[in-house]
């Protein structure tokens, strides 16, 4: 059966593994890889199409009360008095920190233990440092210099290079440990540039347009790469486990199925989990997380599935009349 055929058929009902019984594995496998392409790319799209309307007003929001982001040279800077240095907004469905630091003692008079946001961006002239707190209040972070955001923010595509440095920026500082409070602020040192390097420079307002696409583009990305690495761990590493566990039980059958078999049709049986679990996450649902609600539908998915497969390879004899003792009362 093609893609779509066998995914409206697992979906609607569970009785279909038989006739999945001759499906090569390599067609299993790749039809798995299809949806778990197809699942992220929809569930990113959504999300991201939804949050637009929220990140554009408040992207409107900052330029009013900031006076409008862009760059003085290579420096980064707004175009107002920004006296409060610290403005707090709502971008992505949480509260988001925003401090414009220029000077030392702007920098030491911060207190990231006492923040109540758990995320935010810190501004110097060059450097942009994305964090969020841990669990433990801890911090993780990522420094992209300033020339980076102006290449990225750049009108019409950024250059692929751009973009690979911040994906890189984003694995090196994923694989450190979280780090202090003081070392954010380490790491938020005002430059040793003198003043008047910039001062002379042309302030550059960046439209609101390309900072909208910048963080949307990213948003999505994340999405989209969260969700197909859930997806991926599932299907492989799930997979094989459940699958070990069926062949075990099949095995105690008359009729047995090799363990490719039942592989393939463990990675069937993860069709509905995964488009529900999707689902779930479109319809907004927050209080189970994706790989709990998938766990959830794929356990009773695979329950009924596998016990119609096992009657059907070996079903239940035909009672005989001589089954029974004689009764003379019939």
């Amino acid at each position: 059966m093609g893609f779509f055929r066998t995914v409206r058929t697992l979906c609607t009902r569970t009785g279909a593994f038989p006739e999945l019984l001759n499906t090569p594995l390599w067609r299993a496998i790749l039809h798995s890889v299809l949806l778990a392409l197809l699942c992220p790319f929809v569930i990113a799209t959504v999300q991201t199409c939804r949050e637009k309307k929220n990140c554009t007003e408040t992207l409107q929001r900052l330029e009013q009360e900031s006076g409008g982001f862009g760059f003085c040279g290579n420096a980064m800077c707004f175009n107002g008095s920004f006296e409060e240095r610290h403005y707090t907004f709502e971008l992505f469905g949480s509260d988001m920190r925003l401090d414009y630091v220029t000077e030392e003692n702007e920098r030491n008079r911060l207190k990231p233990d006492h923040w109540r946001e758990q995320s935010g961006v810190l501004i110097t002239k060059d450097l942009a440092i994305f964090w969020t707190k841990t669990p433990d209040h801890s911090f993780l972070f990522w420094n992209i210099p300033a020339d980076v955001i102006q290449a990225y923010l750049a009108p019409g595509n950024p250059p692929e290079n751009m973009t690979e440095k911040l994906y890189a920026i984003a694995r090196d500082t994923s694989a450190t440990a979280p780090r202090s409070a003081k070392d954010l602020l380490a790491a938020a040192a005002v430059a040793k540039t003198p003043e008047t390097a910039h001062a002379t420079a042309v302030f550059v307002r960046q439209e609101t347009d390309g900072i909208l696409y910048g963080l949307l583009s990213l948003f999505w990305s994340l999405t989209f790469l969260q969700i197909i690495s859930e997806c991926l761990l599932l299907l492989v590493f799930g997979g094989l486990c459940f699958a070990l566990m069926e062949f075990l039980y099949l095995r105690m059958m008359p009729r047995k199925l090799p363990f490719g078999k039942v592989y393939m049709l463990t990675l069937y049986a993860m069709f509905p989990a995964m488009i529900i679990a999707s689902l779930s996450i479109l319809l907004g649902q927050t209080f189970l997380s994706f790989q709990t609600v998938f766990l959830i539908a794929f356990f009773i998915y695979q329950l009924f599935s596998f016990k119609k497969l096992g009657l059907f390879l070996n079903p239940p004899e035909k009672r005989r009349q001589d089954d029974f003792p004689d009764d003379d009362d019939f």
